[in-house]
Formats: structure tokens, C-alpha cells, sequence
């Protein structure tokens, strides 16, 4: 009688641990600017980000890695030169936060515009 039991448990918290984990790979897109993640394992995301304003863009991650430190559901990008973007995933959407060392990857009219709400398109990034 208590072998079935055991068993019952170790299915519902393993099998629980196993579906809680997402993937958060996608294409996601907001008004002006588009975020492409590749989920490389549970605690690391390859990403590219890309925001156009006028004739100016952010554009960071696709001639370098850019690899950010999965925690839940948040992901941190620190570099060298004290640039931070934080990623904060909800279902199908990630909001993005960048801190303003963030903007010497943008042109002069598109500071601070790769911060904001992003909707998932598409399971597939397009690097």
C-alpha cells in the first residue's frame, strides 16, 4: 500500500518540476522594436535586440553574443562596461528594462528604446 502512494507523489512533484520549467525561446515584438531569444539551457539566454527610432537604433547581440543569466522567470545582461538589461517573463510576453550604460549600444535618437513590454510571435527567434 505504500509503494503506490510513494509512487503517486514522486509523479506529481517530479512531473510538476519537469512542466514548470518554460522555454522562453521566441520572437517578440513591440511598436518599434523586436527581441530575439534562444534559450541555451536553465540558467542562460543567447538574445538580440533590435529598435529602430527615426534613422537610429539600439542593436545588441547579434555581431557579439549577448548572454544573459536566467533566475525564474528574470534574466540579467551585465557587461564590462556597466551596461544592465533585465528581462522580466510573463506568458507569451517579456518586459524589457535597460539601464542607461545600455544606450552607447544606440544611436542618439533611440535611447532608452529598447525598454518595454514585448509580445511573443513566434517560438522561433530570427538570428
Amino acid at each position: 500500500m505504500k509503494r503506490p502512494l510513494f509512487l503517486i507523489l514522486f509523479v506529481f512533484i517530479f512531473a510538476g518540476n519537469a512542466f514548470s520549467n518554460d522555454d522562453f525561446t521566441g520572437h517578440y515584438v513591440s511598436g518599434h522594436a523586436s527581441v530575439e531569444i534562444q534559450q541555451l539551457d536553465d540558467c542562460r539566454l543567447k538574445f538580440w535586440i533590435n529598435s529602430v527610432v527615426g534613422e537610429s537604433c539600439c542593436n545588441i547581440g547579434l555581431d557579439d553574443v549577448a548572454i544573459a543569466f536566467l533566475n525564474g522567470n528574470t534574466a540579467i545582461y551585465k557587461d564590462a562596461t556597466g551596461s544592465l538589461i533585465r528581462f522580466k517573463f510573463s506568458k507569451n510576453a517579456v518586459s524589457v528594462s535597460a539601464n542607461s550604460a545600455a544606450n552607447d549600444y544606440c544611436g542618439v535618437r533611440a535611447s532608452g528604446s529598447m525598454n518595454g513590454h514585448y509580445v511573443k510571435k513566434s517560438k522561433r527567434p530570427q538570428f
